[in-house]
């Protein structure tokens, strides 16, 4: 089912609202959240702030590297600049992207806008790290299929090369000395040829 939030007006100032699984924590709406960026070549990332894993220097360059295993395995579907919304929690997430996030997403892509919706989750960045690279491979599928400004009708992209794809890079990212269980696979078929 869709999950239900509570706003309680009397008790929190304008543009703040109250998540109803959290007694005493606030959470700012998207458009009041005093957002930090970090700007790489490939990313326009707007973090919200907090004490977690987004807090430390490297998430940027975690995610260029990420897009630099991209660009060596599927460069013919790299994208312009993509932007990556990190929220400061769980809570946070799960209210600002009502329609996008069940109980169960963890992240998710929004080729309309060319971007990534995260949270930081504070107690396995390698996780988060994958995650993103997964949603980074779903973005760019769906940008090969179905281009910006492009007349032609919507493509939906075959959900074995979508889901392969991006848990293959998934699995590449991996911080292992081989990788992930399928990290090799797709480049032994030699799917990923000009």
């Amino acid at each position: 089912g869709e999950a239900s939030f509570i706003k309680y007006e009397h008790k929190v100032p304008q543009n703040r609202k109250v998540f109803p699984t959290q007694r005493n924590e606030v959470i700012n709406d998207k458009e009041s959240i005093k957002w930090s960026n970090k700007n790489t070549s490939s990313f326009n990332i707007r973090i919200e702030p907090s004490q977690g894993v987004v807090g430390t220097s490297n998430i940027a360059m975690q995610f260029e590297t990420v897009a630099q295993i991209l660009r060596q395995n599927i460069s013919w579907m790299m994208p312009t600049k993509v932007d990556v919304d990190i929220y400061a929690s769980r809570e946070s997430f799960m209210y600002n992207n009502p329609t996008n996030a069940s109980d169960l997403t963890v992240a998710f892509f929004d080729p309309s806008v060319n971007k990534i919706v995260m949270y930081d989750n504070t107690e396995d960045e390698q996780t988060m790290v994958k995650k993103f690279g997964h949603e980074l491979t779903h973005l760019l599928v769906e940008n090969t299929f179905n281009p910006k400004n492009s007349k032609a009708p919507y493509k939906e992209p075959p959900i074995w090369l979508n889901e392969g794809l991006a848990v293959n890079m998934e699995d590449i990212i991996k911080t292992e000395k081989f990788g992930g269980v399928w990290a090799y696979d797709l480049i032994v078929m030699n799917i990923f040829s000009q």
